[in-house]
């Protein structure tokens, strides 16, 4: 007779282990076999609680092109909630695709995940978002702008969020991100600074002496 082996039935540090040893797809086949599996896998796996969600456009590197997609990730949101398995769960948004008359329905939707965000990639058409969302956990942050309105509302959005953010990707240094408290950054990024007139060499200077405690880190790209 054979032996029945009960997975679900693992400790938790030998069912760690096991994780080791399979694929993501592997990972995500063994999350949908039920929901004990789901938790299980999503909790004990620190990969499996970090997902990107992309609204609009992505680039597809096989087709080498921007396919638009929609809202369509929020479809696999909505799955994950009714499983339960969205507890411990960091979502980073990439807003970076959508149409500027999109901007309402995505702050509609991220609100119902906004304690769970952990990072957002923007540009200038939803460089406001932030403003309108309650991010108690964002660590990450990525803006595209240009233009004096849209540096603005950057800072803006950088200044409320200063004393959480682990990593920022950015393309302007505005006068005043030198003087806010980015402490807790251990992943800073500069590029295509010289699109940008308000940007100075001093205040990257300054922006990078008064935060380089726990810096990592650093990237310049002119």
């Amino acid at each position: 007779m054979d032996e029945v082996f009960d997975l679900a039935g693992l400790p938790d540090d030998e069912f760690t282990h096991l994780l080791t040893f399979l694929s993501l797809q592997d990972k995500k086949n063994l999350r949908e076999v039920s929901k004990g599996f789901a938790e299980k896998v999503t909790n004990l796996d620190p990969k499996m609680r970090q997902w990107t969600i992309y609204l609009g456009k992505k680039y597809d590197q096989e087709k080498g092109c921007y396919i638009y997609r929609g809202f369509r990730d929020f479809e696999t949101l909505k799955v994950a909630k009714q499983k339960g398995i969205t507890t411990n769960v960091k979502i980073k948004f990439d807003v970076t695709g959508i149409k500027e008359t999109e901007s309402e329905q995505a702050v509609s939707l991220m609100k119902m995940w906004e304690d769970n965000i952990s990072g957002l990639m923007l540009n200038k058409h939803t460089i406001q978002l932030p403003l309108l969302l309650n991010l108690p956990k964002l660590e990450k942050l990525y803006a595209r702008t240009d233009g004096e309105e849209h540096i603005s509302t950057a800072t803006q959005v950088i200044a409320r969020h200063c004393g959480k953010l682990k990593e920022l990707d950015i393309n302007f240094v505005s006068a005043e991100l030198p003087s806010m408290d980015l402490s807790k950054l251990e992943k800073l990024i500069f590029r295509d600074l010289s699109n940008n007139n308000g940007t100075t060499a001093s205040n990257v200077t300054r922006m990078i002496r008064n935060n380089s405690g726990n810096l990592k880190e650093l990237t310049i790209q002119a």
